[in-house]
């Protein structure tokens, strides 16, 4: 074998060698560009698939929904305060009532609070029908050339047999009290 003959069959190789050299670089890149995509497939379809089951979840809802309501009673709870200060009327915390209804052994008492209707009794009204009582009251407030009217009724049950010609209205304070008296049974 000639010198140039030994030099072709030697670079014929080389080529072959780099040939195959290139071959396995592409082999190597493409199976990286698959195994990232499979990856990526893989990590996408289990977050979808966590997030879907987290937002049909019935608990995760429920949650959502309660944290949604309690927000909007905030939100009401902001904005009756500012209307009740613009009006002019004295903001009622959630645990105190305008009117309240006690309930002895003798009688009943129901107790307004005045002090949302101008600190007038005469702004009340009380009606009893059929042990059904109500309670209303209004009352028109003048601010800053605006005018405006505050109006309330409420009704109770009052259970018993009730003395209806003996029902007695007083002041204590700012607040207006209005005591029924229960007949006792032996009575009728």
């Amino acid at each position: 074998m000639t010198e140039e003959e030994k030099f072709t069959s030697e670079c014929g190789h080389e080529h072959n060698l780099n040939h195959d050299l290139k071959k396995n670089h592409i082999l190597k890149y493409i199976g990286i560009v698959m195994a990232t995509l499979v990856g990526s497939f893989l990590a996408f379809y289990f977050v979808a698939d966590m997030t879907i089951k987290h937002l049909t979840d019935p608990v995760y809802q429920f949650r959502k929904f309660d944290k949604m309501m309690e927000r909007q009673a905030k939100d009401m709870e902001k904005m009756d305060r500012r209307m009740s200060k613009e009006m002019g009327i004295p903001h009622f915390n959630k645990n105190k009532s305008m009117v309240v209804v006690e309930r002895d052994d003798d009688d009943y008492k129901i107790i307004v609070d005045l002090r949302a209707f101008d600190n007038n009794e005469k702004n009340v009204k009380f009606d009893l029908n059929n042990n059904m009582a109500t309670v209303s009251a209004s009352v028109e407030k003048t601010k800053k050339h605006e005018d405006s009217i505050v109006e309330f009724s409420q009704t109770f049950y009052l259970s018993g047999n009730l003395d209806k010609k003996n029902i007695k209205k007083e002041r204590e304070r700012n607040k207006y009290v209005i005591t029924i008296p229960l007949k006792d049974v032996s009575e009728n």
